[in-house]
């Protein structure tokens, strides 16, 4: 739904009672809807437009046209684009004990749909950062291990 509100004025700003009637065209420049809406106060036209659920993408064009065979006396462009909204939270974590190089590591995940129907089968990435710890000891809590200036960077 595209909600346009146009406000006729004159040069100075002042409401302007002249004709209007108001054109929606679609990226390919054919016409979508005309409509010659109510008048608001203040000389202002509003018009909720629905659009289909399978509106092309693009760049559409709202048009105002003060006599339909003339040019428009004002025009708004709005893109219309496909938006998916992500559909899986996934959380990771904390691994049960430390990584120790050779051996597998079970870390825990868990998976929840955020809206939608239970999608069976899905399939996915992830990507894993490790982050040396400067104290990884509890024992040695009070021990840095390392150099000095060392800080590596997370691989």
């Amino acid at each position: 739904m595209v909600q346009a509100a146009v406000l006729l004025r004159d040069g100075g700003g002042a409401p302007a009672d002249i004709p209007a009637r108001l054109r929606v065209k679609r990226p390919n420049g054919s016409i979508f809807a005309e409509q010659v809406p109510a008048r608001a106060p203040g000389a202002a036209l509003l018009w909720p437009i629905p659009l289909p659920a399978g509106a092309p993408a693009g760049v559409w064009t709202l048009e105002v046209l003060a006599d339909p065979a003339a040019p428009p006396i004002g025009r708004a462009e709005f893109r219309v684009d496909a938006f998916v909204p992500e559909r899986l939270e996934v959380t990771a974590g904390p691994a049960p004990r430390p990584l120790v190089p050779g051996q597998p590591l079970a870390v825990p995940l868990a998976a929840r749909f955020l809206y939608g129907a239970p999608g069976a089968g899905l399939t996915g990435s992830a990507e894993l950062r490790l982050q040396a710890q400067r104290s990884p000891f509890a024992q040695h809590k009070d021990y840095v291990f390392g150099l000095v200036d060392e800080d590596p960077p997370p691989t």
